[in-house]
């Protein structure tokens, strides 16, 4: 009987009992308060403020990762041992030297284009979809990272309010009236966010806008989104604006014991274990005014979110022992499909076409021409078929880097009762009309 190992499972690094107290005054509970463009004083003020605190904090932080429960395995928790597992699983199941069948959304589009260089000989048919661009991974220092990946959020969120707006208030109750555009909707939730700005010991506005940050990868969710999600999200914070968060208060009504089960360090452990090795010149000044500079010139609603993984990698304790760093254009035993959304909130389509790029000739690129993050949450016959085909005896569409197979969302998809979702393509977006 095969049996696959899940040890050592999620990362640890502060028990249960302190890490209320030991983040309490930082940014890492309650994020960074900001409007705008990050151009308020008093908010940069007390953003640089924290520098200091952060950079006293995260090396503690770094040390109590190395003497967690994960401590003896944390340097081997990466995407490359990933690779190797996967290849170790295919050659029980289907013997060595198979050809090797692999699906990898977002960040597992990583794991897919390392497998495909480690392991070329070994690739049967591989789609990268939603892709996280694997040569800036290996190469740029990871906080610098956040810059691309929220390059198109502005947009999708704009394609969000457009298409409350074309529903009215019928349909959408962030559409504050009959003929609102999209900037009105996008006015409407402003308003909310002024309000909880106000209290910034709270981190009701972090929540607030990772809410929305959040709910944007699923358009075939945003009914409800503008519908329960945002306006339940709004009343609760707007109304509680003094109260600490609801997972602080849920850790306090715990019995309070020395375990290591909440606020699980998994994910910087995976993408810090595989990231560059820390620029020793880097200053936590340095990583704020990139902050700063991306709220500034690509997204002013997301894009100060703190904490986000990259952000921790500069103080992360260990680097894993195997990283592939490229080259990332082999010869493989078959093409690769490579897939992007024209706006895909988290991995932006120039990821997908610039990773299609470098792999030249061994790789198809297809852009699914809708919103949200990877190919599944809109329906597009045409993707379907193209992944039907390729599955089933490995055609592929002529699309390449500089000239895509492009493909349009099915015409019957509505994101709104009556509006479609092809309409609010053709509505435009920030990028279009700029």
């Amino acid at each position: 009987m095969l049996t696959a190992a899940t040890y050592p499972g999620n990362v640890y690094c502060l028990s249960d009992d302190e890490f209320d107290t030991f983040w309490n005054g930082t940014i890492e509970a309650t994020g960074i308060n900001w409007l705008g463009e990050l151009t308020n004083q008093t908010d940069l003020s007390n953003f640089y403020a924290q520098a200091p605190v952060m950079d006293a904090k995260y090396k503690e932080f770094a040390e109590k990762c190395l003497q967690g429960p994960n401590a003896t395995t944390l340097q081997y928790i990466g995407t490359a041992a990933t690779v190797r597992d996967l290849v170790g699983l295919a050659d029980t199941i289907e013997g060595p030297e198979s050809p090797i069948f692999y699906w990898g959304l977002s960040y597992g589009t990583v794991v897919g284009a390392w497998f495909a260089n480690m392991f070329p000989e070994r690739v049967g048919r591989v789609i990268l979809d939603g892709v996280l661009d694997s040569t800036q991974v290996a190469s740029l220092q990871s906080y610098k990272l956040w810059r691309d990946q929220v390059s198109s959020v502005e947009d999708v969120y704009s394609a969000f309010a457009n298409a409350c707006a074309m529903a009215g208030p019928a349909g959408c109750k962030l559409a504050p009236f009959e003929g609102a555009s999209g900037a009105d909707v996008i006015d409407y939730i402003s308003q909310a966010i002024e309000v909880l700005h106000a209290h910034p010991e709270s981190n009701n506005l972090l929540r607030l806008r990772a809410t929305i940050f959040g709910g944007l990868y699923q358009p075939q969710m945003w009914e409800q989104l503008a519908n329960t999600v945002i306006p339940g999200t709004i009343s609760s914070l707007v109304g509680n604006t003094s109260d600490t968060n609801a997972t602080t208060q849920n850790r306090r009504a715990l019995d309070r014991r020395a375990t290591f089960t909440q606020n699980s360090y998994t994910e910087p452990a995976v993408v810090c274990a595989d990231s560059v090795d820390t620029d020793p010149s880097l200053t936590i000044t340095d990583i704020f005014d990139e902050i700063v500079n991306v709220t500034r010139t690509v997204s002013p609603s997301f894009g100060a979110f703190w904490p986000i993984p990259w952000d921790r990698c500069s103080y992360w304790p260990v680097r894993a022992p195997e990283r592939y760093q490229g080259p990332f254009n082999g010869t493989y035993a078959n093409k690769i499909l490579v897939i992007g959304n024209t706006y895909d909130d988290a991995t932006p389509f120039f990821e997908a076409q610039h990773m299609a790029e470098v792999m030249g000739d061994q790789a198809a690129l297809v852009r699914q021409d809708g919103f949200g993050h990877t190919s599944i949450y809109q329906p597009s016959e045409c993707v379907t078929n193209v992944i039907i085909a390729y599955l089933e005896n490995g055609t592929l569409p002529a699309g390449n880097a500089s000239a895509p197979t492009v493909c349009a969302i099915d015409d019957s998809v509505e994101l709104f009762p009556g509006v479609k979702s092809v309409d609010v393509r053709a509505n435009g977006t920030i990028s279009d009309r700029e």
